[in-house]
């Protein structure tokens, strides 16, 4: 194992770039991320600040393997990172707060269920204890464990970012690349709010 100043992450001249365009038509090349070298150790926060379009949600999924990098690499602990089944078994220590937060809940399944889904992927502890951890992750994100039982389209957009977040803090990840976690945040975090079903 490294030293605690060793980095965690590291994601060296990332370059990636998307053709857009008609099948018809021409086809032009976008460059979403050109030559980003970054580098996160134990205990640092990185904020990457950029107007809209400016690739910071790019740079994210590169980092925690949702797409690939055209050129450039992503190392975990120094180990490179390159292929879709390598990041599938680091999974657990890297974890992704996505920007939209309903989109990423979801809907018919009850927040105590997708709060646990990676315990039990993962074959974590049993139900009871599952349920324990659920609680306390809830807690932990400033909700009531009641709201376990309720459904994302319950609750506040705000409140459905703590669920992700509690999501990604199920196991206990080494990194937490987060896709602007704070927007829209609801200051109250009580977990009684609730919207009627449509």
């Amino acid at each position: 194992m490294g030293g605690l100043m060793d980095p965690l992450i590291e994601g060296r001249d990332l370059r990636k770039t998307y053709r857009v365009g008609s099948a018809m038509g021409p086809r032009q090349e976008i460059n979403a991320v050109s030559g980003v070298t970054l580098t996160l150790r134990a205990g640092e926060v990185v904020a990457l600040v950029g107007e809209s379009g400016s690739g910071k949600t790019t740079l994210g999924r590169l980092l925690v393997g949702l797409e690939l990098a055209n050129t450039g690499a992503v190392h975990l602990q120094g180990t490179p990172v390159a292929s879709r089944a390598e990041w599938r078994d680091l999974r657990r220590h890297v974890q992704y707060v996505f920007q939209d937060a309903y989109a990423a809940l979801p809907p018919t399944m009850r927040i105590r269920d997708i709060v646990a889904e990676p315990l039990r992927i993962n074959r974590i502890g049993d139900p009871p204890s599952q349920r324990r951890k659920v609680d306390e992750l809830l807690e932990q994100v400033g909700l009531s464990p009641a709201a376990g039982d309720r459904f994302p389209r319950q609750f506040s957009g705000g409140e459905r970012r703590r669920i992700n977040l509690a999501r990604a803090l199920a196991l206990g990840p080494q990194v937490l690349i987060c896709d602007e976690i704070v927007s829209g945040l609801d200051v109250s975090g009580s977990g009684s709010r609730h919207e009627p079903a449509p």
